[in-house]
């Protein structure tokens, strides 16, 4: 077959300098929490954990070079240099010198890969001691028992050692230091175990100067609103818990040490709250932390450690100069395509090396790997421009082995009211702060097959760039865990997943059935639910109805179904749980904001076929094809099978209100 698809440019990718850079393996850390790459030549390289310095050695055993890692890129702009020859054709990729500045940092940055001891900052005297001037804290507790929910109750009892009845607002005040650790509640009398119910009850701890809320598996919320109140904190640890926004903490006016989550990601928030002096913020996504630098008192920022999905982060973009990457990324006009240009990635492998299962030794170079498709990107916006929401990846093979249909990576928010932070790092993509994120669909069976027609997976994954489900303060799975990013055993009923509130109907003490429904995801025949809705901007807040969210679910059955109860396999879902709560907008809102109304939204996509061989028309075509049925702003019958009479794509799943295009 001779192809007439037109190639107008095509940027290779064989190692950002343009140098065959030798192969490197990173060891685990040492004792000082330096991690050795060993390399195929002989040769090794490290990071002092101390110093934030990188020492190379030679095959000889000689330290060849000791330089400051840290650089930062002065423009928006990717950094890299585009080579087009006579006939137009982008042919290399290289650092353009001029546009990279060193930034001394130091020792401030610590970039080692081990996890900052945070019990080494808060317990050893010569960094923490609690100070004397407690002001008038106790007065603004306002404890009072008859106030008490029941969660609270239980939690001050936790804390106090003592019955309820007997605590009165002088105990309550005495609490000036606090850890919550299982396996050391029994070093210092200020240590309890890791039994909170919620966090009802802490807010009225005013006087509270130190605190560890320990390691929290699954999270008890996303409610973080009693931190506000604990002015007097001047250490604060959250490495174990569902953290996600700063603005809880900007009345902590005396905080000086804070210890965030892994991958946490609005880091540069912190620089709002001035007093502080030492953060762990591991693996945060990043490559901008100019902000934290600049803070009149901080004196050491770890930011060390590597996403193995999500974002990349601020490690991952400072060591994208050192990979040697293969891949080729060209710009395509597909003839007569009501959607226009594409994409095609060639990689080594195709689709299926692309797209392997997630953290397994094929994860590296693959989407699977943050920092493979950072460079990726980076690529990408060196042939087209910065005109898209969302690029999305389609593997070009008919089905795929792997055990997810798609994957969605947020690469920034600029909304309010979403559950996420506002927060970006799309500059590190080669963005100047418009594309949202990045989706794959590991083949064209993500988009219609034949026997099912049509699934909602596109649409599905483009809700988890707005935020996903994190808007309700806590959701339990099937097997009462934690979840985010879906609904779980909730009458949000959407694309997300969730029941419909209008048939849940109680069959026996604590057991629930409702329609068939999943806890991660809806069907083809879906439309958008109010809620998500609301999410994405186009319905008012005040058209939102209650959300039932159940608690402490369990499973009756491997497969959910009521046979239990006399039902027929297909005839409804059961579950057991022991609580339910109806949990409002206002409630919603007053924990993250109010998401604004937008009325109508426009989705931009920039569609990337991944193949090993450059796409024949044949297959072009096909993809237009699926392409097209989705962007259409108007309900498609063509894309359903003989079991769905209703397939909606993004349009008819929003009742007209969202566009792709």
């Amino acid at each position: 077959m001779t192809d007439t698809t037109e190639v107008e440019s095509i940027v290779t990718s064989t190692g950002t300098t343009g140098v065959q850079q030798p192969s490197c393996t990173a060891a685990d850390p040492d004792e000082y929490g330096n991690v050795v790459n060993w390399c195929d030549d002989g040769s090794n390289w490290w990071i002092d954990s101390d110093t934030g310095k990188r020492f190379d050695m030679d095959a000889s055993g000689n330290i060849t070079t000791t330089e400051a890692i840290d650089v930062k890129v002065t423009s928006l702009d990717t950094g890299k240099r585009f080579d087009t020859d006579a006939s137009g054709n982008t042919t290399s990729t290289e650092i353009i010198d001029d546009k990279v500045t060193s930034l001394d940092t130091g020792s401030v940055v610590d970039l080692s890969e081990s996890v900052l001891p945070s019990s080494d900052w808060g317990r050893n005297p010569s960094v923490f001691s609690l100070s004397s001037d407690f002001g008038d804290c106790a007065e603004q507790s306002g404890f009072s028992v008859d106030k008490l929910s029941s969660q609270a109750r239980a939690n001050l009892e936790l804390i106090t050692g003592m019955n309820i009845a007997d605590v009165t607002a002088q105990d309550v005040s005495a609490v000036t230091q606090l850890d919550f650790a299982d396996e050391n509640f029994w070093e210092d009398e200020f240590v309890r175990p890791a039994s909170l119910v919620s966090y009802d009850g802490l807010e009225y701890l005013t006087c509270l100067q130190w605190l560890g809320l320990g390691y929290q598996q699954p999270p008890l919320s996303r409610d973080f609103r009693f931190l506000k109140s604990l002015t007097e904190l001047r250490y604060l640890d959250l490495s174990g818990t569902a953290f996600a926004h700063i603005e809880f903490l900007l009345p902590l006016k005396k905080l000086e040490t804070v210890i965030l989550p892994y991958s946490f990601m609005a880091v540069s928030d912190l620089a709002k709250i001035t007093s502080i002096r030492r953060i762990s913020a591991p693996a945060a996504p990043s490559c901008n932390v100019e902000s934290i630098l600049n803070m009149p008192n901080l004196e050491t920022v770890h930011l060390g450690g590597k996403n193995s999905s999500g974002a990349g982060s601020y490690q991952q973009w400072k060591e994208l100069n050192e990979l040697n990457r293969d891949f080729n990324v060209s710009l395509v006009k597909v003839p007569n395509s009501p959607t226009g240009r594409y994409l095609q990635l060639l990689v080594k492998g195709g689709a299926a090396a692309f797209n392997p299962e997630p953290f397994t030794p094929e994860s590296a170079n693959s989407y699977q790997d943050p920092q493979y498709v950072m460079d990726i990107v980076q690529s990408i916006y060196g042939v087209v421009e910065d005109d898209y929401d969302v690029i999305v990846f389609v593997g070009n093979v008919e089905a795929s082995t792997a055990s997810y249909l798609g994957q969605a990576t947020q690469i920034s928010n600029n909304i309010e009211g979403l559950g996420v932070p506002k927060w970006s790092i799309a500059e590190c993509y080669g963005s100047e702060g418009r594309l949202r994120g990045v989706i794959s669909l590991p083949s064209i069976g993500s988009l219609w097959t034949v026997e099912e027609g049509s699934g909602s997976t596109l649409s599905h994954e483009m809700l988890h760039l707005w935020g996903g489900a994190d808007l309700l303060p806590f959701i339990e799975d099937f097997e009462g865990e934690f979840t985010g990013g879906h609904w779980g055993v909730s009458s949000a009923n959407g694309l997300l997943g969730g029941f419909d509130g209008n048939e849940l109907e109680t069959i026996d003490d604590g057991v629930y059935r409702t329609n068939h429904f999943f806890d991660n995801g809806g069907g083809p025949d879906d439309f958008l639910s109010a809620l998500e809705l609301y999410m994405m901007g186009v319905l008012p807040v005040s058209e939102v109805p209650d959300t039932i969210v159940f608690s402490g679910v369990s499973k009756l059955n491997d497969d959910n179904t009521c046979e239990d109860y006399g039902y027929e396999w297909w005839d409804g879902t059961c579950f057991r749980a022991t609580k339910q709560t109806s949990v409002s907008i206002e409630d919603i809102t007053d924990v993250v904001g109010e998401r604004p109304y937008e009325g109508e939204l426009d989705i931009s996509l920039l569609v990337v076929a991944v193949s090993e061989e450059p796409l024949t028309d044949s297959e072009w075509a096909r993809l237009d094809q699926h392409i097209s049925r989705f962007v259409d702003a108007k309900p498609r019958d063509d894309l359903c099978s003989e079991i769905f009479d209703t397939c909606n794509n993004m349009w008819a799943a929003s009742e007209g209100r969202i566009r792709l295009k």
